[in-house]
């Protein structure tokens, strides 16, 4: 049988990872997206301080502007960040500011009347495609493997509900396609937060990351995630970027069998209680 000429084995298929966590500031994404191994922090953020004073070791990329973004695309597609094995995006939520705010002052600059913090239709259309071709470049870049993080938003849906989302705008009125689009370029999606849990008869902080869609029975409030791989159950408790990798591995090697987890009621964002 004749083979159609884009077509080969599935078995064949290989690309980078792309993973992306989304959660408030100060939930720890930064600390446990450094725990990658040889990673390059593309920092849009102060958040590479967290790293280093953990005593993360890596690579360190800082992002000032949208222009610094678009000399990062062009030198990771010409392969000069082929010697590491991680990409770490911190935060898309900021470096969509930073590209809104580059669009609105090249305008600003060619028609002295546009007021440089009043952006108009045709800035948001522009600042959203040049987005969305800038991801879909990095993710698809196969040499180097990629975690995108983003703030969490939460928004009304057409339903009348809430749901927690990455905070990357967009057609707000249409329910955030732009949002969602970039999580549909991902393998992960996960929602991180800090939250109390007994543990031993004590009280403790840990931090969660829901990797299944979720919606809390109390109040409806729905959580976007997804795991590609099916090696992560539905959420993870204290568990590093290793450990993650390490699931994902076994998984891939037939030896990981994940037992999904009930995600127990939400009665509050992080200082909801839980008995195990």
């Amino acid at each position: 049988m004749t083979r159609a000429a884009l077509e080969t084995d599935l078995d064949d298929f290989q690309e980078s990872q792309n993973w992306m966590i989304h959660a408030i500031p100060g939930q720890g994404k930064t600390i446990w997206a450094t725990g990658a191994p040889n990673f390059s922090l593309w920092s849009a953020e102060p958040g590479a301080i967290s790293a280093r004073n953990y005593g993360r070791k890596g690579g360190l990329v800082r992002i000032k502007t949208w222009e610094d973004a678009v000399e990062c695309r062009r030198a990771l597609l010409n392969g000069e960040f082929d010697h590491r094995s991680w990409i770490i995006i911190d935060t898309i939520s900021s470096l969509q500011n930073k590209n809104m705010t580059s669009v609105v002052d090249r305008a600003a600059a060619a028609n002295p009347r546009q007021d440089p913090d009043i952006p108009a239709i045709p800035h948001y259309q522009k600042q959203q495609n040049s987005l969305k071709r800038w991801v879909e470049n990095v993710v698809d870049y196969p040499n180097v493997n990629k975690i995108w993080l983003a703030h969490s938003l939460r928004i009304e849906d057409q339903d009348g509900g809430a749901q927690i989302i990455p905070t990357i705008l967009g057609g707000a009125d249409k329910g955030y396609p732009v949002s969602h689009y970039v999580m549909g370029l991902m393998n992960t999606v996960g929602y991180m937060e800090m939250r109390s849990k007994e543990i031993d008869g004590k009280k403790r902080m840990v931090r969660r990351i829901l990797w299944q869609p979720y919606e809390n029975p109390d109040t409806g409030l729905r959580y976007l995630a997804k795991d590609h791989f099916g090696a992560l159950g539905m959420f993870t408790d204290n568990v590093d970027f290793s450990g993650h990798l390490a699931m994902v591995e076994e998984k891939r090697n037939g030896k990981g069998e994940v037992t999904a987890k009930k995600a127990a009621p939400r009665r509050g964002r992080a200082a909801a209680n839980e008995e195990e």
